[in-house]
């Protein structure tokens, strides 16, 4: 797997792109890496790029990931914009979704104008 993330502090974005098969402990590597930055804030949006992605873990695995680190975005007035692709990844991501809709706005894109479009929307 490859990652990197880069923090927009004068926009106040996240860009986040994950490429090859992912674990969860790969997806843990990248959440902690991007929150535990001193630049980082729950109030930013993210833009995770996920397209060429391929996640190796059940659904119910990412329902314990985001009760694991809820806590690090919880409180945050930033919104969350995923791309994907592929069926499997999209299912994950939206069983994500649907756990997360008390904390943190998240939506699904095929699109990276679409994604930005939407993060820029107050």
């Amino acid at each position: 797997m490859q990652h990197e993330y880069i923090i927009d502090d004068k926009e106040g974005i996240v860009y986040v792109s994950i490429k090859g098969e992912c674990s969860i402990r790969d997806l843990e590597t990248v959440f902690l890496a991007a929150t535990e930055d001193s630049a980082f804030s729950p109030d930013y949006n993210v833009l995770a790029d996920l397209r060429k992605c391929g996640f190796k873990f059940r659904p119910d695995v990412m329902k314990e990931f985001f009760q694991k680190y809820k806590d690090r975005v919880i409180g945050g007035k930033g919104k969350s914009a995923l791309l994907l692709w592929t069926a499997h990844e999209t299912f994950i991501v939206y069983t994500h979704q649907k756990k997360t809709e008390d904390t943190r706005t998240t939506q699904l894109f095929a699109t990276y104008e679409a994604a930005m479009n939407w993060l820029k929307v107050d």
